[in-house]
């Protein structure tokens, strides 16, 4: 989804034009091939608790793919914005942080991004700093659990949001 606004007579007026991921896609991964950064707004609940539907992901070349990432991947004609929990020869496991048990594979050529920072609201996270890969580490181990986890943080959210 993008966003345009336009300024005419002393008003704001916001236009959105909504395009099919397929196209969407095929044109981030242009702009990223030829060395861009590309600011998407998440949508879906696959990444909580790291990434929540509307933050904002800004996505690199995938140059040096690392354990841990969050890259984005075309798999099965489909693409997909999850982290990469492991590497067996030229075979990529990645894992959305909100799945209880579902992956995919794919191999690095199916790699076409890297994110390299979060926005949320009013905070940027960098997504390859120490601290957010020990965080994903353990979330990582925490996977038998996951499910109370994260009705916990639902919760939590909702009391949250209701209470403000």
């Amino acid at each position: 989804m993008f966003n345009r606004s336009n300024k005419g007579m002393g008003e704001i007026t916001t236009r959105r034009l909504i395009v099919h991921n397929s196209i969407l896609i095929e044109e981030v991964a242009k702009l990223i091939s030829e060395g861009d950064s590309v600011a998407l707004t998440a949508k879906g609940r696959s990444m909580l608790p790291f990434i929540k539907d509307r933050d904002t992901v800004v996505l690199v070349k995938a140059d040096n793919v690392k354990l841990y990432d969050i890259v984005l991947a075309q798999i099965n004609n489909k693409y997909v914005l999850h982290r990469l929990i492991g590497i067996k020869n030229n075979e990529y496991t990645l894992m959305g942080d909100g799945n209880l048990k579902e992956c995919e594979s794919c191999s690095v050529d199916n790699i076409i991004a890297i994110a390299i920072k979060i926005r949320k609201r009013d905070k940027e996270y960098n997504c390859r700093d120490n601290s957010h890969i020990i965080k994903a580490k353990i979330w990582n181990v925490l996977r038998p659990v996951r499910k109370y986890l994260l009705v916990i943080y639902n919760f939590l959210c909702n009391f949250k949001y209701e209470n403000s």
